[in-house]
Order: structure tokens, then sequence, then C-alpha cells
């Protein structure tokens, strides 16, 4: 859940001045609290021009089929930043999709799009399907996105379309996205209340994303700023987007391998 009253408060407080700082400042990597599309949304900004920034996967402790605390990924991982990743089984604990670190896939591909970051720290997205064999040594990180929800500057909402089925992502939630603005510029963002993916699009498009992608939410939804949780997830997690300003520590880069049994 997300924080509450006055702590809640006094972290937005401290935040916001952290996140004005980073602006004036030019950090790699900076926060805001803002009102954008009538709702209030927390944004972090990852500038991948700068070659010292670092958009990598953590998996949980244990691997791939495993979850873990949120709080004890932070511990353990000390991003800058950090979000939630793509849809998991609840039941198998696997995710539902692509899952690539440091070049390996960690998880089969699904049908869809996947988003990537290149070993030169572009973003890019990459049509794929099931089955599909890929090399994926060019890529630092890379992960199944969707339901889409900017397309080349225009709304896409189409959740039916590209194989979302659930009920959920046809009603108000807690949402986490990923965007991409054409000025090489990461967005991870994440709501201060339920909405619907078509605020949720609406939201992208206002921040300059060209192109934007649903995560996993409802009680998945996490974002971490700088040592503080700003949307605590309501249960353990598999994985997460995980960003550094000067590049990762060697928990990071350590391949996970799959639980056995």
């Amino acid at each position: 859940m997300l924080a509450r009253s006055g702590l809640f408060a006094a972290i937005c407080v401290a935040l916001i001045t952290a996140g004005a700082a980073a602006i004036a400042d030019p950090s790699s990597v900076g926060y805001e609290y803002r009102r954008v599309a009538a709702t209030d949304v927390h944004v972090v900004t990852v500038n991948l021009n700068d070659p010292d920034v670092a958009v990598t996967l953590v998996v949980a402790r244990d691997g791939i089929g495993s979850a873990e605390p949120f709080a004890s990924i932070m511990r353990r991982s000390r991003p800058d930043a950090a979000i939630t990743g793509t849809f998991f089984g609840v039941e198998c604990l696997l995710p539902i999709g692509n899952l690539v670190l440091d070049g390996r896939l960690l998880s089969p591909v699904a049908t869809g799009t996947t988003l990537a970051i290149t070993r030169g720290n572009e973003a890019v997205l990459l049509p794929t399907r099931a089955n599909q064999a890929m090399d994926w040594s060019g890529y630092s990180a890379a992960l199944f996105a969707g339901p889409t929800l900017v397309k080349d500057g225009r709304y896409a909402v189409d959740p039916a379309a590209e194989g979302f089925h659930d009920r959920g992502h046809y009603r108000p939630a807690r949402r986490t996205a990923l965007g991409i603005r054409p000025n090489h510029k990461l967005l991870l963002v994440a709501v201060a209340r339920p909405v619907t993916l078509t605020r949720m699009a609406a939201i992208m498009k206002a921040l300059g994303a060209r192109h934007a992608f649903a995560l996993d939410g409802g009680t998945s939804a996490a974002l971490h700023y700088r040592g503080h949780t700003i949307v605590r997830p309501g249960r353990r997690l598999t994985h997460v987007i995980a960003v550094y300003a000067n590049g990762r520590p060697s928990v990071v880069a350590q391949a996970p391998h799959p639980r056995s049994g």
C-alpha cells in the first residue's frame, strides 16, 4: 500500500525537494511527485544518455520461480530507483513473458512486445512471439511489457487485442508503467490512486512518452527512490526493474538460477 498520513506527507516533501534539486542539478536519475492528467503521480526520469546509468533487473534471491519481500530486494540490491516488473503467476511465481538479464534469457519468450535496454543504453521495442529464437547477447536487460498505453505518440489501449484478458485490466487499479521519451529518457511511473488503463495512457502521453506500457499493478505495484519506498506492494515480488546512477553492484550482475524442484 502507499505510505499513509503524516509519514507519507513527510516522505513526499523530502522527495519533492530532492526531485527539484535533481532537475536543477541535471541528475541522471530524478524524482517528481506531480499532478498529471488530473491524477497525482510519482515519476522517476532516467537519462539514458548518461553512460554511467545502468538499467537492469533484480530477481528474487532464490531465482526464477521464487518471490522475495520488496524491502529485502531493495536492501540487497541498493538501487537508486526501482519499479515493479512484468506480470507473474501468483501460485507458480513464474514471470508471464520474457526476462533477460545481462544477455541471458531467464524465462520463456512470450508473444507481444519486449522492452529492451541495449548495452549501449538505448531503449528499444522488440516484437516477439512464443518459441522464437533470439540473440539476447546485445541487451543488458529486457522484459515483456504491456498492455500498450501509447505507441508512436498516440493512444493505443486495446488489452484484448494483445492477449490480456484478465478483468483487472478493465477496472481502476493501482498501476505502474514504463515510458520512452524521444530524447532517450526512460520514465518509471506509479499512480497515487487506482486508475483505468485509459487514464494511465493519458498520464504517460502528458509526460511526453512516445511509447508507454503498463507493468504489473494492483497489490504488486511498487516504486522505490533513493532509500524511500514510495509505493509499497502488498505481496512478495519475483523481480523488479532497477536503475543505478553509477553502475551496478555485483549482487545484481549475478545471473540467478531457477529454483530446483
